[in-house]
């Protein structure tokens, strides 16, 4: 009913006083008998929800788990953890001492006094992260501060791992912002007032989500008010997005070195926030007095402090200039204005996600607006360093920032007259808005940003750059046929213009909507004229983008694989020359080289690049973003190919269901998804089930696409595949038939998607007893994959296949032959899975028997087929079984052949 009383025995402890509580535990003064030393003794509050849950007792365990990890002299040190008739206590230094807030609030301190006492907390908490530990929950109740003035970080209560940290909801619940909270079923955890912007839009925390409520700590500690305006959780949490930081308070002391350092860890965007807990901790330990004592005379000091302080008033004042034009530059770009305007032009496609999509667009480009602002009044604040240098690095981020405000503006102009393809990719169009870490890269600003200096040459490239913009948006929206003329005319200036920075710009724009448009042969020439321009720029995140592009368009779309790698390799050294805050193109790597490694067949490799691209855009654009989905999709089809159904099955539903909850129940693109998900459970053995979610997707692409849409073909040679598996085979044959005249009409009688719908009525037909029609579809289809992909590629075995089997059931043995010699041929040189190895292999061993040729060799390319089918395990068990009573059978006939 209350604290233990004085003398209650707990275990080896004496309770001695009741100190405080946490949000999770009580604490006590208490005295070890066994080792005679005060402790600090916390124990689950007893009238906590959570109290006597398994989810309570295991909070404080993962307490004791991070805390155990730790011997630093600014974390507290923990003695003992246990359990006593089900309730978790541990066992800690005894700090006799204050919360850092009461130490601050005790006196008035100097900004260099709080400083101190943050910088040991800080290092505690650099000691967490070196170990691998986010506390997700620092404050200024969170740090002890002893007698001596040492500072001690504690509570660890809702730490975790870094590699573990878990994607949070926000609670519906009204929140007190002081308070801190654990919602039961939810994974968010902490105190709103202090939680990073990341952590309350539900994303995975990591080291800089402590170094954003470090910050927030201190800018309180140095100003006596907190950096983000708001009574709510919600106006809290639209502050912290925006980037809104309060201007400083006109009687502040604090020095604009620090403020601008913590401007810096308070950035919204954690990739641009501090590398590292230790360098944040090194730019607060910059005495700017001790600075100047080191490097001014003192002969001269009169003389340039008074130069300082002149520059330092010119450039506040040119500072505060900059800081209140940051939001008027929105003004008709993306205002109140222009947001309705492009919310009527969405509604007036009158497509039945078109609600959704603007929801989804507005809140990404409004994240993203929000994140310029920011960085805005951050380099404003820079201004605040000395010297000139400070002016034109100011000057270079200024430019770059202006061009990211062009690409809004030009996406923007879309949004306002959005028609039906614009409505279909706007949430993936806002999504793709060139990263603002670009701004913020030294190296790169000072070789890339700064242009020629000739006055009619810049104004050349400032009108290529304006014209790239609106490429962006037009393929950024997959409108690729529209952006290839304005590419081609920007290309054209830039070239004239002579600066090989705007050329690679220029170059890459013309590559993206000819790689859209899968013509890979026009956009490898402009890729290597990308890579020379951009190395004789120095700009080295162009020369990343080339590269990453030549992985696409000579290992993906083409089938040099080697080459690939080496590109691969090249793009990972000039990724990793750019430094911090370039995490979107790396993972764009993975996620390219894990498709090179599927196209050679490499399924486990792909798995392994899969996953990581999957973990790493979790964690950058939180675990409900349309590029997790798209990533899902990657790696269930490559768990698909080496065998692993029921994990591709769920990999493809979680990429439905995060498609829907980013575009909302009535999208297309969710179609995709549903489609493989679908084809995996007829797989695993549920056509009647496949058969309904491929009836969805059919709806959703009926719903918003033209009748003659090949993704509408798509759907329905899918609905055919699931009836045929019902054995519903007329309606089979009708859908797929509908699916074919799609395809020859939107594609023509010689696409791989025609000659694919044409092997889907053989098999169908084949499954009827037609087998005349079998055979003349399949050899059809034969003919139009090898004329569209090649003779020998992977595609053309499965009507060789087909006309095999039908032969065989003509019982033309001799006839299957041929084919059926040519598909496994075809599939034992080609990276196909081991089913379909397996498959031929069997078939074209029966079509030997049947025709009275070499029985040894049917037997041995049987047996290969239960081996490889062995290997597949489990839902194979039909398959294995077939073959192994097949190669029961002919053993036994031909031992009786071959005897004397």
């Amino acid at each position: 009913a209350g604290p233990l009383p004085r003398g209650t025995a707990w275990g080896r402890y004496v309770i001695l006083e009741h100190v405080g509580e946490g949000s999770m535990g009580v604490v006590y003064a208490a005295y070890d008998e066994r080792l005679d030393r005060r402790v600090a003794l916390k124990l689950l509050r007893p009238k906590s929800q959570q109290a006597d849950t398994p989810e309570g007792r295991g909070r404080l365990l993962r307490e004791a788990q991070a805390m155990a990890r730790l011997s630093h002299p600014n974390v507290i040190a923990l003695y003992d953890a246990g359990e006593i008739e089900g309730e978790v206590h541990l066992a800690m230094e005894f700090v006799a001492g204050q919360t850092l807030r009461q130490w601050v609030a005790q006196t008035p301190r100097s900004w260099r006094e709080i400083v101190e006492v943050f910088l040991q907390a800080g290092r505690g908490l650099a000691a967490a992260h070196a170990a691998g530990i986010v506390h997700r929950d620092f404050k200024p109740d969170n740090v002890l501060v002893d007698s001596d003035g040492r500072a001690r970080v504690t509570d660890f209560g809702i730490a975790r791992p870094v590699q573990q940290t878990s994607p949070a909801e926000i609670p519906r619940e009204p929140l007190a912002l002081s308070e801190t909270t654990t919602t039961k079923g939810s994974l968010l955890a902490g105190t709103p007032a202090y939680m990073s912007p990341e952590q309350l839009a539900g994303r995975p925390a990591d080291e800089r989500t402590d170094q954003f409520a470090f910050c927030l700590a201190l800018y309180e500690a140095l100003y006596g008010e907190r950096p983000f305006a708001g009574d709510s959780l919600e106006v809290l949490t639209f502050a912290k997005a925006m980037g809104k930081v309060r201007p400083a308070p006109p009687e502040s002391r604090v020095p604009p070195s620090l403020r601008h350092a913590l401007l810096r860890g308070l950035a919204p965007d954690p990739a641009l926030r501090h590398p590292s807990m230790d360098a944040l901790l090194a730019e607060l330990g910059r005495d700017p007095a001790q600075a100047r004592k080191r490097k001014v005379g003192w002969a001269a000091a009169a003389l340039l402090l008074v130069a300082a302080v002149s520059g330092a008033v010119m450039l506040r004042q040119r500072s505060l200039q900059f800081c209140r034009a940051g939001p008027e530059k929105f003004a008709g770009v993306w205002d109140d204005a222009r947001r309705a305007q492009a919310q009527r032009a969405f509604a007036a496609t009158k497509l039945p996600y078109a609600q959704d999509a603007w929801t989804g667009a507005q809140n990404a480009l409004d994240a993203y607006v929000g994140g310029w602002l920011g960085m805005y009044q951050e380099a404003c604040e820079a201004t605040h360093r000395r010297g000139e240098q400070s002016g034109a690095l100011l000057d270079l981020r200024m430019a770059c920032l202006e061009r990211r405000r062009q690409e809004v503006r030009a996406l923007s102009d879309l949004f306002a007259g959005a028609d039906a393809k614009v409505v279909e990719n706007a949430v993936q169009a806002a999504l793709l808005q060139t990263p603002l870490s670009s701004c913020s890269d030294v190296a790169t600003l000072t070789a890339r940003i700064r242009g020629p200096e000739d006055p009619q040459t810049r104004k050349r490239v400032e009108e290529v750059q304006t014209d790239l913009a609106h490429v962006k948006a037009l393929t950024d929206s997959s409108k690729y046929a529209e952006a290839v003329p304005p590419a081609e005319k920007a290309l054209e200036k830039a070239r004239a213009a002579g600066d090989p920075a705007v050329l690679a710009d220029a170059l890459l724009a013309l590559e993206a909507p000819l790689r859209g448009m899968r013509q890979p042969k026009r956009a490898e020439p402009l890729l290597n004229e990308a890579v020379s321009a951009a190395l004789k720029s120095r700009d080295d995140r162009a020369l990343a983008t080339a590269m990453l592009e030549m992985i696409w368009v000579v290992g993906v779309d083409q089938p040099r694989t080697e080459e690939a790698h080496r590109w691969a390799q090249y793009a990972e050294g000039a990724i990793s020359s750019l430094g911090p805050g370039h995490d979107d193109l790396e993972t764009t790597r993975l996620r390219a080289v894990g498709s090179v490694f599927q196209n050679e067949g490499k399924y486990q490799d792909a798995v392994r690049f899969g996953e990581q691209c999957v973990a790493r855009w979790q964690r950058m654009r939180g675990p409900d973003s349309t590029e997790v989905a798209k990533a899902l999709n990657n790696l269930g089809s490559a768990h698909w190919a080496m065998g692993a159904y029921t994990q591709a099955a769920e990999e493809f539903h979680r990429s439905s269901v995060i498609l829907e909850r980013a575009l909302g129940p009535r999208h297309p693109m969710i179609a995709l998804s549903l489609s493989n998900e679908a084809a995996l459970v007829a797989k695993l053995g549920d056509p009647a089930s496949a058969l309904k979610i491929h009836q969805r997707a059919l709806e959703l692409r009926e719903a918003s696409l033209s009748p003659d849409s090949p993704y509408i073909a798509e759907s329905l040679g899918n609905i055919g595949d699931a009836l045929s598996k019902l054995e519903r085979y007329d309606e089979a044959l009708e859908v797929t038939q509908r699916a074919l005249a799609i395809f020859e009409r939107a594609l023509g009688a010689k696409s791989p998607r025609f000659a694919t719908a044409l092997n889907n009525v053989a098999e169908i037909q084949l499954n009827r007893g037609n087998y005349e029609e079998a055979v003349g579809a399949a050899s059809r289809s034969a003919s139009a994959f090898a004329e569209a992909l090649g003779p020998n590629h992977p595609n053309v075995s499965y009507p060789l296949l087909v006309e095999g089997k039908a032969r065989l059931a003509q019982r033309a043995a001799n006839e299957a032959l041929p084919p059926l010699e040519r598909a496994l041929s075809i599939r034992d040189a080609a990276p196909v899975s081991p089913e379909e190895k397996a498959e031929s292999a069997f078939v074209l061993a029966q079509a030997l028997v049947a025709s009275g040729h070499d029985g040894a060799r049917a037997l041995k390319l049987a047996q290969h087929a239960k081996d490889l089918y062995a290997q597949q395990g489990k839902g194979y068990e039909h398959q294995l079984q077939e073959v192994e009573e097949w190669l029961s059978t002919r053993q036994i006939a031909l031992t009786r052949a071959q005897a004397p």
